[in-house]
């Protein structure tokens, strides 16, 4: 037995526990968005070959292999996701106000799913 075990109270006897939730396989919709082979005149905006002739040519997947890039999308990510999110809606007046009592509130803010947290599933869409 381990020194963490004996702290912590494992034995070695008691049997791991067993996952009771299984997620359903996922599969490619049969209408694609487009994302995973973009057309070529969405991907001119975002790279190509630098001024400086000695550069190689720079996409979204080789910027995000850089590890500058990827600190600042991560830094990014992660200080956006500690903000929270309200929930508003227009009035009949057409002012914004501010609703407390819904449930997207606890989706947002408190666990998006069971087991995870929401701060994790903002940081996630975020960074995407």
């Amino acid at each position: 037995m381990t020194l963490i075990g004996r702290i912590f109270g494992s034995r070695p006897d008691r049997p791991a526990p067993v996952a009771v939730r299984v997620e359903p396989q996922m599969r490619a919709s049969a209408n694609s968005s487009g994302t995973a082979s973009p057309a070529i005149w969405a991907l001119e905006g975002f790279g190509g070959q630098s001024r400086v002739k000695g550069l190689p040519p720079v996409n979204p997947v080789t910027a995000q292999r850089h590890a500058t890039v990827f600190a600042c999308c991560n830094n990014i990510a992660g200080d956006l996701a500690k903000l929270p999110l309200e929930v508003w809606q227009r009035d009949a007046r057409g002012r914004e106000v501010r609703v407390a009592a819904h449930p997207a509130n606890y989706l947002l803010n408190v666990e998006a799913s069971p087991g995870v947290s929401a701060m994790v599933a903002r940081f996630a869409l975020t960074y995407a």
